[in-house]
């Protein structure tokens, strides 16, 4: 009988995209969801580019 073993990476561990995890309130997460779909995106892809502009205006210290 033959073993599966775990592959090689093919990317470096710098490289690959670590996962965070968000919870979001059933009245917020109803918002994401239909903006997200509106836009024609993922809820990822969507809270992605929210995030990237939430980060610029914090960095801008724009805190709203």
């Amino acid at each position: 009988m033959k073993h599966t073993t775990k592959g090689v990476a093919r990317t470096s561990p710098d490289t690959t995209p670590q996962m965070i995890g968000l919870r979001l309130p059933p009245a917020e997460m109803a918002q994401v969801r239909e903006l997200a779909a509106a836009d024609e995106r993922t809820l990822a892809q969507f809270a992605r580019i929210c995030f990237r502009l939430g980060l610029e205006q914090m960095r801008q210290g724009k805190k709203e």
